[in-house]
């Protein structure tokens, strides 16, 4: 998610919630088929009646799959791709609420109109990494037991510095943080992080010029293969480490209409936003979606739809045999096991919450 957009949600949240004590399971209660012309399957929400769980108040989604195949080529292997599913998601449409069960708070600054003031994220060895970015301090959470394993102060650009967090942190092999960063220079870049003597320094960067999220692939940092910058040891020099992961391909053929791919599966996704919502014409997207690896086999989605308030409201969609769509006034950071976890800027804290699926 971009910084403008989760600072316009930050604005409207003006109490902390506290520690939940119930689990919120993921409810996908009765699922909408609607078959084309071309006998794929069309996802209506607004047709769909459901019980409440992480996005507004009613409905859900599901999807069909043909039995045609075809052959797609990624970077590191070739797979059989069953054809897409179509799925067409009306973010004018009521749909269930998603509210993560809250495990995790730490205080912070209250978030402003321009950028976030703290940073979550899943890392390797199942744990959680969270960035002070008025501080610059980051700690590193035991995923399991939820005790904090260590903190250390960063060089990463805190509120006020020439440069800023863009979107996000990363952490990959050897504990090395990869953060997008912006400044007055045209473009974005990528800055390796390492930890020298109790306190992570800045190693190497490299600039890029296409504006989407970062993130980890198999042998490197980037928006897609090949990475942007190779995996880095602690020394800075590249490390030749590999992450076991998925590949995850998108595309975007035309205004709001997605190809996802990930473990031979393939979405095509129409996002329909409200007639009157008062956003201009675009021949590629308006507010566009990003796409993350969930837990198994999974893919979510996320994007923002205007509300009557002219503020924005974040749209969860699970990519899975069937597809769910929430509202939710939570950002997904990664998967822990079976676990997909989320983040909330709140007044003056961020708060960590788990789905399991």
């Amino acid at each position: 998610m971009d910084a403008t957009g989760r600072h316009q949600r930050s604005r409207r949240v003006a109490v902390i919630v506290g520690s939940l004590s119930l689990v919120v399971a993921l409810i996908v209660a009765l699922i909408a088929y609607r078959d084309d012309t071309s006998g794929s399957t069309v996802v209506d929400l607004s047709t769909a009646d459901s019980e409440v769980a992480e996005s507004s108040t009613s409905s859900s989604t599901s999807s069909s799959t043909s039995s045609s195949t075809s052959s797609s080529t990624t970077s590191s292997t070739t797979t059989t791709v069953v054809a897409p599913t179509l799925i067409t998601i009306d973010l004018a449409a009521n749909v269930p609420q998603l509210e993560p069960t809250q495990i995790l708070s730490y205080p912070i600054a209250p978030p402003g109109d321009l950028f976030p003031t703290a940073y979550a994220r899943t890392a390797p060895g199942d744990r959680i990494v969270v960035l002070d970015d008025v501080t610059g301090v980051i700690r590193f959470v035991d995923g399991t037991t939820l005790q904090e394993i260590a903190e250390y102060p960063t060089d990463v650009p805190t509120i006020g510095s020439p440069s800023f967090v863009a979107r996000s942190i990363l952490v990959g092999p050897d504990d090395v943080l990869y953060v997008s960063e912006g400044s007055a220079d045209p473009g974005l870049w990528i800055v390796a992080y390492g930890r020298r003597d109790g306190r992570y320094v800045e190693m190497a960067r490299t600039q890029h010029a296409v504006d989407a999220r970062v993130r980890l692939l198999r042998t490197g940092v980037g928006i897609g293969d090949p990475p942007l910058m190779p995996y880095l040891g602690a020394d800075g020099q590249p490390s030749g480490a590999m992450l076991d992961l998925d590949d995850l391909v998108v595309t975007h053929d035309k205004s709001d209409v997605y190809t996802i791919m990930r473990a031979g599966h393939s979405w095509t996704v129409t996002y329909l936003y409200p007639p009157d919502s008062g956003l201009p014409d675009s021949d590629t997207c308006i507010l566009c979606a990003t796409a993350s690896l969930g837990p198994g086999k999974t893919v979510v989605l996320l994007n923002h739809s205007p509300t009557t308030d002219g503020d924005l409201q974040g749209k969860v969609t699970i990519l899975s045999d069937t597809v769910a769509t929430y509202d939710s006034d939570w950002d997904y950071i990664g998967s822990l096991g079976d676990k997909m976890l989320f983040e909330r800027l709140d007044q003056d804290s961020i708060d960590i919450g788990t789905v399991a699926i």
